[in-house]
C-alpha cells in the first residue's frame, strides 16, 4: 500500500473503524507462550507421553494453545508428526473420538458406534502419518478438564493400539484449575494409570507477575503489532502518533500500569492479574487516548484506573466465584 501516515487525521479515521484493536480480532505474543512452547517442544523432541498446562480461566490457555500447536506444526525439524488440536466439550454431550473425527473432518456415520469411531481415527491418523513419512502423533486437547473417564479410557486405545503400530503419541493438554478435580477422581476410581499417561507431568500455566512481563507485552503494541497491513505503523503509533513521534512508548509505562493493576486486582480480591484483562486494559489505553494525542502527551494514572474500570476486572471475581 501507499505510505501511511497516522499524522493525517483523514487517514487515520478512514482506518479507525476496522483497525484490528477497534474490533478486538488481534493476537498477541505473551512473554507466557516462548516459555511453554519450549517446553511442549521439548516433550514433542523426547516423545514423552503428556504434559498437561494449567490456570484460572481467562489466563490465555486457549491462544498459547494455539499458538504452540501452529509452532511445532510449523518447525522444520517436526515436518514428519501429525498435529491434532481438539476442544473437550465442556458440556460432555460429544466424545474425545467424536471431537477428533469432526476435526479432522472425517465422515461417519449419523449414529456412529464406538467401534467405527475408533476405526476412523485409528485409520485418518495412519494414513496422515504414511503422507508425512512420520512415526508421530502430537495431539492437543484445550479445555482437557472437561474430559470424562470414557474420554481418557478411549485415549488411552487409541495409544495403545497406535503403540502397537509403532506410532508415539504425546498428548499437550491446556486445563482450568479444575484439572486437580479430575486427577483426584481417577485416584478414587483406582485409575492410576491415566493419570500416569495424560496427567502425570502438570506445570501451571506462566502469567504477569510483574512489570516486565507487562513490559515485553507491551512491546509488541509498540514495536511489532501493525495496521494498515502492509505498512510499518505500529498499534501504539496509530493511535498516538504525535506522542510516538516524540518518544512516547507504552513500554515505559509498564511498571505505572502493572502497580495500578495490581492494586485493583487486590481491591476485588483477586490473587493474580488475568491475562485477557490485561490485554484489554492495553486495548482501551490507546483506543480511548487517541483524542488526547499531542507531543506533549504523557500517560496518566487517571487515564489507567480508566481503563481498568472499563475493563472490568473487578467482575472476574464475581465470574471466578459463580464458577465454583
Amino acid at each position: 500500500m501507499d505510505k501511511f501516515d497516522p499524522m493525517n487525521i483523514t487517514h487515520q479515521l478512514a482506518f479507525l473503524p476496522k483497525h484490528p484493536l477497534v474490533t478486538n480480532d488481534y493476537k498477541v505474543l505473551t512473554p507466557s507462550m516462548p516459555i511453554v512452547l519450549e517446553a511442549i517442544m521439548d516433550a514433542v523432541m523426547l516423545h514423552k507421553r503428556s504434559l498437561c498446562f494449567k490456570a484460572m480461566p481467562q489466563m490465555g490457555k486457549t491462544q498459547t494453545c494455539l499458538f504452540a500447536a501452529k509452532a511445532i506444526e510449523e518447525f522444520h525439524d517436526f515436518q514428519d508428526r501429525l498435529v491434532i488440536v481438539v476442544t473437550a466439550d465442556p458440556r460432555g454431550e460429544e466424545s474425545i473420538l467424536k471431537n477428533i473425527a469432526r476435526t479432522s473432518m472425517l465422515k461417519l456415520p449419523s449414529r456412529p458406534n464406538l467401534s467405527c469411531v475408533r476405526s476412523s481415527v485409528l485409520a485418518y491418523i495412519e494414513s496422515r502419518l504414511r503422507s508425512l513419512n512420520g512415526r508421530h502423533i502430537v495431539l492437543f486437547i484445550d479445555e482437557m478438564q472437561a474430559l470424562t473417564l470414557a474420554d481418557f479410557e478411549n485415549l488411552q486405545f487409541l495409544q495403545n493400539e497406535l503403540g502397537l503400530r509403532n506410532i508415539g503419541v504425546t498428548t499437550i493438554g491446556f486445563g482450568q484449575t479444575q484439572i486437580e478435580a479430575t486427577i483426584s477422581l481417577l485416584r478414587e476410581q483406582g485409575r492410576p494409570e491415566l493419570i500416569a499417561r495424560f496427567l502425570n507431568e502438570e506445570c501451571d500455566l506462566p502469567r504477569c507477575t510483574d512489570h516486565s512481563w507487562m513490559a515485553a507485552a507491551l512491546s509488541m503494541f509498540d514495536e511489532h503489532l501493525t495496521y494498515p497491513v502492509g505498512s510499518d505503523c505500529t498499534f501504539t503509533r496509530f493511535f498516538l502518533p504525535q506522542a510516538y513521534e516524540s518518544g512516547f512508548r507504552l513500554t515505559r509505562s509498564a511498571n505505572e500500569i502493572h502497580q495500578i493493576m495490581k492494586e485493583a486486582a487486590k481491591n476485588a480480591t483477586l490473587a493474580v492479574l488475568p491475562t485477557v484483562y490485561v490485554l484489554e486494559v492495553f486495548r482501551l489505553i490507546l483506543i480511548r487516548l487517541r483524542t488526547k494525542d499531542s507531543s506533549r502527551f504523557e500517560l496518566a494514572d487517571d487515564a489507567i484506573w480508566d481503563a481498568v474500570k472499563e475493563s472490568q476486572l473487578h467482575t472476574y471475581s464475581t465470574y471466578l466465584k459463580s464458577g465454583e
